[in-house]
């Protein structure tokens, strides 16, 4: 969320970000001046670790379990891509979180990841901070897969005739690059323990 108003204000040249519902409509509103898909990787959802898994079961059941059994979830809260993606998932369900069992970190990912291990939390996190975090956390991977967990990163420029400022060479020159097919193999050789954080969409 803050990498969009940023752009948007013209504080930053270029954002990558993950959000693509937001992104659209930053560049319907000419807050950006396009938008290029780049990578995805997914959200995976993480709980204490001797819980129930269930590998076959639908996302939407294993969320109605936490509110029907008050279990701990820890959100973001911080209006960013996972947490908007977070917030989507619940409504799917018809669930309104409960201050009873649901509370608001204000945090990253990382901190909060580690907030719901010290806790023996849920929490909704993007595979590859889970990947980064797991070896120092007491938790285990709940739910995994499925298209409302794919998690779309995407390159948008700033707006040149919204802010002059832009440094217009330096955006078109990085675009050419990212974009590129030398630096989607770099992004698909990226691993943490031989596993992949991002897929490249070549």
């Amino acid at each position: 969320g803050r990498a969009l108003k940023l752009l948007a204000n013209g504080d930053v040249d270029v954002a990558l970000t993950h959000a693509p519902e937001q992104e659209l409509a930053a560049v319907e509103r000419g807050e950006a001046a396009g938008r290029h898909p780049l990578m995805y990787n997914d959200f995976v959802l993480v709980g204490p670790v001797g819980g129930p898994q269930d590998a076959d079961s639908i996302l939407a059941d294993k969320l109605r379990r936490i509110a029907n059994t008050r279990s701990l979830f820890l959100s973001r809260g911080d209006e960013s891509g996972t947490h908007k993606r977070e917030k989507a998932l619940w409504a799917a369900t018809r669930i309104i979180p409960a201050p009873a069992w649901y509370r608001e970190t204000g945090q990253g990912m990382g901190r909060t990841l580690l907030m719901a291990s010290e806790l023996g939390a849920f929490t909704l996190t993007d595979r590859g901070t889970w990947l980064a975090y797991r070896h120092r956390l007491k938790l285990q991977l709940d739910h995994q897969g499925g298209s409302d967990l794919l998690n779309l990163y995407s390159v948008l420029p700033g707006n040149e005739d919204r802010h002059p400022d832009i440094n217009a060479r330096a955006v078109r020159a990085f675009l050419s690059w990212v974009l590129s097919d030398a630096a989607k193999a770099r992004i698909q050789a990226f691993t943490i323990d031989g596993q992949p954080l991002f897929v490249p969409l070549l």
